[in-house]
């Protein structure tokens, strides 16, 4: 695998939001957990859980404690470009920056 030209996670956004994160628990290879800090002050989970299949691997992400049905979907199209960026780097390709192609997959472009 090629090493990235910038850093995975990617906290510089035009939307000038930060998260502030807490790893809570972390067992390589096979899972891995942090608190997400919401623009309303209440902290969710998020949780990857990758199995390997063959030559490829399942990635099971599972998202907890939103604090409400509104905040479980302004957060759930997000995640779908994190993928596609995952993916990019996986794939030895330049992802385009998090929030134009957020705003890409958001208008089905």
């Amino acid at each position: 695998m090629r090493k990235p030209s910038r850093p995975l996670i990617d906290t510089s956004t035009t939307k000038g939001d930060i998260p502030t994160s807490r790893i809570t628990r972390c067992e390589p290879p096979s899972f891995l957990a942090f608190t997400w800090a919401e623009e309303s002050g209440y902290s969710s989970e998020v949780t990857f859980e990758p199995t390997p299949q063959g030559e490829n691997v399942i990635l099971v992400l599972t998202r907890r404690r939103l604090a409400d049905d509104g905040e479980m979907i302004s957060v759930a199209s997000g995640w779908h470009t994190h993928f596609g960026i995952l993916v990019d780097h996986l794939s030895g390709r330049e992802p385009a920056p998090f929030w134009s192609a957020h705003e890409k997959d958001s208008c089905g472009i």
